[in-house]
């Protein structure tokens, strides 16, 4: 199935666009086209199984997909209408864009972990550190630099306050260090980091190649992305239709079956790799019905609270920015 994909900054063009249907209160054939943003990862396989296997078109949809860098970078363009839904991940941007009132809702979740070691994600050590005992667990991070991608407003650093918690420490007993997932494995075996909150396939890079061990990774139902939708778009039919197809292919993608052939070279055509680039590659899993996580994105907020990374200093409300009512009428049927 071939969608047109543009980038982010290509979306204004659409914008203008729109803006030109006048005062007829009639649709333009554009404004049918339900714009869905998306991350070019894996982790969000089941926008792209979901595309590629038609349960789109099947409940009468014109879904285009855009991939956008960053969901932060995104959310100014879901708000604004110039974006329908976006499958992202969450930041310190997402949540001080809520407290000014940008107008979106989170919706659903996106990857999580299984709990198996056999993770997306690990907290790795500079392998030296492990060698001449200064590192033995958690607990012996207090004081070193840890590289997270995103800086301290960033997944990483969500996932590797969870590690620190483990030992009693907080994330500001150590010295977060921007690093992008594909230049860890070489600052730390440089020395530039001591330790890394890496993603796959990096983490196995670091791991296969005896760069790091690993002292963590995270537990089962650990997640840092979701699903968004504009306000504009909350309200419409095709709001939970297009709900409906995303949790059909979560659905399909449980277990094992995220890992076979089929569903790899979906994922990889869609992100411009092969199939057998993501063989070997350990997966996120997701919820069939893809609930938002409440827990999960209060303890985001408060991390990124204790850190500053906020604009402001007090929790939002979730009542006020999730709504659940669409994975609960998936749940139901």
């Amino acid at each position: 199935m071939t969608k047109i994909r543009r980038t982010v900054a290509g979306l204004a063009v659409l914008a203008l666009g729109l803006t030109a249907c006048g005062d007829s209160g009639e649709a333009s054939e554009e404004d049918s086209t339900i714009t869905l943003g998306v991350a070019s990862l894996p982790i969000f396989a089941p926008v792209f199984v979901a595309d590629e296997k038609g349960y789109f078109e099947d409940r009468g949809l014109d879904v285009e997909l855009e991939f956008v860098q960053t969901g932060q970078d995104a959310i100014p363009l879901l708000s604004s209408g110039q974006m329908d839904a976006l499958a992202a991940g969450f930041s310190a941007g997402v949540f001080s864009g809520l407290d000014e009132g940008l107008e979106f809702r989170i919706v659903g979740s996106m990857g999580v972990a299984d709990g198996s070691d056999y993770a997306p994600a690990h907290l790795i050590v500079r392998d030296e550190l492990v060698q001449d005992g200064t590192v033995s667990g958690i607990e012996d991070l207090e004081g070193l630099n840890v590289g997270v991608a995103g800086g301290e407003g960033g997944t990483g650093a969500f996932l590797t306050a969870q590690a620190l918690q483990e030992a009693d420490l907080s994330i500001t007993d150590v010295n977060l260090q921007n690093v992008g997932n594909p230049d860890m494995p070489a600052a730390m075996d440089n020395g530039s980091i001591d330790a890394g909150l890496m993603s796959a396939p990096f983490s196995e890079n670091a791991l296969n190649d005896e760069i790091g061990q690993s002292v963590w990774y995270p537990p089962e139902g650990t997640s840092g992305t979701g699903l968004m939708y504009g306000e504009h778009f909350l309200d419409r039919e095709e709001a939970d239709l297009l709900f409906e197809a995303l949790a059909q292919a979560a659905d399909e993608l449980q277990g094992d079956a995220r890992y076979s052939e089929e569903y790899l070279d979906i994922v990889g055509n869609a992100i411009g790799q092969s199939g057998e680039d993501l063989q070997g590659v350990p997966l996120y899993t997701w919820y069939s019905d893809l609930r938002p996580l409440p827990d999960q994105l209060a303890a985001m907020e408060s991390v990124w609270l204790e850190y500053g990374a906020l604009t402001y200093d007090e929790p939002l409300d979730p009542e006020e920015y999730i709504d659940s009512s669409f994975s609960d009428a998936v749940d139901s049927e």
